[in-house]
């Protein structure tokens, strides 16, 4: 038998139930009507986190027929607070060339979760909190992947051609 590596504590899983109002992210069925469990967005299995951030609240039945795939779109509650930035990515940068690659997840107390990700395999890595001054300073913000993906390839050939 395999030994399951501890996931999130008791504390962090009511606090997720707290933030995400006691409703399933997927389907917006309430706790009182379905039986309410802690699922990864991004699976543990794919390189997610037990990082709250990472955690949102499912029913049964959806968390059961996610199983190890990438999150759904949300038609419930949202993870963490809305922020209107949710599911942009972004480059961070540090002395004119990019940093970090990472998505916005969410807001928390005021602060912005990126999902950062891996450049060389793309896999999720950890999740950094970030303010809005540096969102809007040293980032650059894209509304879909592609855009994301093309400017990161853009500036790897401008380094690699002189």
């Amino acid at each position: 038998m395999t030994a399951r590596l501890e996931g999130p504590s008791d504390a962090a899983k009511m606090r997720v139930m707290r933030r995400d109002r006691y409703t399933c992210v997927y389907c917006g069925v309430e706790g009182k009507d379905a039986e309410l469990q802690i699922d990864h967005v991004v699976p543990v299995a794919k390189g997610g986190s037990h990082h709250i951030a990472n955690l949102v609240t499912a029913c049964r039945n959806c968390n059961q027929s996610k199983g190890v795939k990438d999150a759904p779109k949300m038609n419930g509650a949202k993870p963490m607070n809305n922020s209107g930035f949710d599911g942009l990515f972004v480059h961070t940068y540090k002395n004119g060339k990019i940093h970090n690659q990472g998505q916005i997840i969410g807001k928390d107390e005021g602060l912005y979760a990126l999902q950062l990700f891996s450049f060389l395999d793309g896999r999720p890595t950890i999740v950094r909190f970030i303010t809005q001054d540096f969102l809007v300073n040293e980032c650059k913000v894209y509304s879909t992947e592609d855009e994301w993906k093309n400017a990161y390839t853009l500036e790897m050939e401008q380094i690699f051609n002189g």
